[in-house]
């Protein structure tokens, strides 16, 4: 509940991720287990590696998930992190404590969000974010709100700008897959 609090009084988070953290925090985020087990016609797996889809699996354990936490700028190895099978409250309790800055929780938030987005993509519009847009979708969140002294809206301009960004540089992903394997 404290994860939850600091989330709705943080100044620079939007309100639709102050809601996705809600929606973690009581376990309502449709991930494929979940919404799988209301419908038979939902797949319950991940679409990236056809694992069994909980929210652990999903935020955390996926292999895109675990390359993301790796290469962010604050890495984190999932691996160490404890496996769960319907939440994610003690992963969040091992990751966020009270002495973390509030630039950290803001940036796990915005990870967590954009994880989220793009397995919605995935999902629902058959698009495949890359690790690179992710990190880079995280970044422009942050530096919005930063700048604007107020929480950064998601819009479709970030992902613009990220695949603009991506298609210009190589593409480190097979240097990062092949270092998590």
């Amino acid at each position: 509940m404290a994860i939850l609090k600091r989330a709705w009084k943080h100044k620079l988070l939007s309100p639709n991720i102050k809601t996705f953290v809600w929606r973690i925090i009581r376990r309502a985020i449709a991930t494929g287990a979940r919404a799988g087990n209301l419908s038979r016609r939902i797949n319950k797996n991940c679409d990236r590696c056809n694992t069994i889809e909980n929210d652990a699996h999903l935020l955390f354990h996926c292999h895109f998930a675990r390359a993301v936490w790796f290469s962010s700028r604050t890495p984190l190895r999932t691996s160490l992190l404890p496996f769960e099978q319907d939440g994610i409250q003690d992963i969040l309790a091992a990751i966020i404590n009270t002495n973390i800055t509030d630039s950290y929780f803001h940036r796990i938030m915005i990870t967590l969000w954009y994880l989220w987005k793009a397995r919605n993509d995935l999902c629902f519009q058959k698009k495949k974010w890359t690790i690179l847009q992710v990190h880079h979708a995280i970044e422009a969140n942050i530096k919005a709100s930063e700048v604007e002294g107020k929480p950064a809206t998601y819009t479709k301009n970030v992902v613009n700008r990220t695949q603009d960004y991506l298609h210009s540089r190589p593409n480190l992903l097979a240097l990062l897959a092949l270092y998590l394997v």
